[in-house]
Order: C-alpha cells, then sequence, then structure tokens
C-alpha cells in the first residue's frame, strides 16, 4: 500500500510538473511586440510606430555621408505555433526601392534567430 502511495505522489508532481513547464513555454512565447524589440536593438533602427512597422535607420549615400532613410512594411507573414513564432516580412523604402530589408525569422522564448536575411541599404 505504501509504494502505491508513493507512486501516486511521484506521478502527481510529474503532471504538475509538465503543465508548469508547458504554461511557462506559453507565456514565453515570443509576440509581436517582442518582434519589433529585437527588430529595433539587432539592426540599430529608430521606429516609428509601437509594433515598428516602419522605422527610420542611417544609410552611407554614394558621396559617403550619412542619411536616414525611412522603410515601411511591404509584406508581412506570420505563423504562430505553440512555443514559436515565424515571421517573413519585407520593408521597402518607398522614394528609393534600391533600400529594403527582407527577413525571414523564428522567435523562441523571446529570442529571434534569422533563417533568411537580405539586406541591402547602400545606394546602388
Amino acid at each position: 500500500m505504501k509504494i502505491k502511495h508513493i507512486l501516486l505522489i511521484v506521478a502527481s508532481a510529474t503532471v504538475y510538473i509538465i503543465i508548469m513547464v508547458s504554461i511557462l513555454l506559453i507565456i514565453m512565447k515570443p509576440d509581436n511586440t517582442d518582434y519589433a524589440l529585437w527588430l529595433k536593438n539587432h539592426y540599430d533602427v529608430r521606429c516609428l510606430d509601437v509594433s515598428c512597422d516602419s522605422f527610420e535607420v542611417e544609410v552611407e549615400n554614394e558621396n559617403g555621408r550619412d542619411k536616414q532613410i525611412t522603410l515601411v512594411k511591404a509584406k508581412d507573414s506570420y505563423t504562430s505555433g505553440v512555443f514559436t513564432m515565424r515571421k517573413d516580412v519585407a520593408y521597402r523604402n518607398l522614394e528609393d526601392p534600391s533600400y529594403h530589408l527582407d527577413l525571414k525569422v523564428r522567435g523562441f522564448f523571446d529570442e529571434f534567430s534569422i533563417i533568411e536575411e537580405e539586406v541591402s541599404l547602400s545606394s546602388k
């Protein structure tokens, strides 16, 4: 009888731990706000709105001088998993399309990793 009681306690504790870890993973799943903060820090941009759909970035022009350009979101695809998120985003400069940033990223535990990246922030 004592062994059954101990096994029941161990099984209950295991279920409790699994539930708590699952809840923690779901809570820690990154969202669009986390993505905007990551984008701001990773590319050193100045977001013009909360979701960072448009931002300013410093680039070098053909004369070798720094200038500020604005990139705006042209395409956005968002896929949400139980513990992760994926984004496929394209940013463009409306005045000069040679300035662009195309990103595919995966977020897990408030961290983002770049799956694919195409950056063109210099004048052609």
